[in-house]
């Protein structure tokens, strides 16, 4: 998290209202969102938690430890790969979660499925699509969560429930319960 914290504390940097920065006038740096993939995702939720520079996080197939889940009333979007079910720890952390909250699940994709190995190697484990419309359908979900959580836009139909031409990808909305804990 100490790199995130960096990375932000050189954006605000360049992001000045110095004439000579390459960025002046071109960053609103109150509406900064944390994004990861993996254990990335673990580190965004925390650095969300931890620095108030971040207004979202978006977690791609988050790996949780025990204990993660940890109140927030900031907007978060999960976008996980093939689950199947629901972890525990997955479930508690949506519990936790006060502010606007989206699950978003790519049924049969794999953990890969979010990042660069998806082209690097020419493979890809959704059974339904191809990479080019995976990860069409991952910006999009991105986009309209930024959108509506940062930018103040109406939460468009991707968030809203699942869509119908994209029958592998379901949507668990911020109004609807992703697990029944006891």
């Amino acid at each position: 998290m100490g790199d995130l914290k960096v990375v932000v504390d050189e954006v605000e940097r360049l992001g000045g209202s110095q004439a000579d920065s390459p960025f002046a006038g071109g960053l609103n740096l109150n509406e900064i969102a944390v994004a990861g993939h993996s254990l990335g995702g673990l580190a965004a939720l925390l650095s969300l938690k931890e620095d108030t520079r971040f207004k979202a996080a978006i977690m791609l197939d988050e790996s949780l430890s025990a204990g993660s889940a940890d109140m927030t009333e900031r907007p978060v979007l999960v976008l996980a790969m093939g689950r199947e079910q629901w972890s525990d720890e997955e479930c508690r952390l949506r519990s936790h979660l006060h502010g606007p909250r989206f699950a978003v699940n790519f049924k049969g994709a794999d953990h890969v499925t979010p990042s660069d190995v998806v082209w690097l190697e020419g493979c890809h484990q959704n059974r339904h699509h191809g990479p080019e419309m995976t990860i069409e359908a991952l910006r999009d979900y991105v986009a309209g969560f930024l959108d509506a959580n940062l930018q103040g836009k109406p939460a468009g139909r991707l968030l809203t429930g699942s869509s119908s031409e994209c029958p592998d990808i379901t949507v668990t909305t911020q109004e609807q319960t992703l697990c029944h804990l006891p």
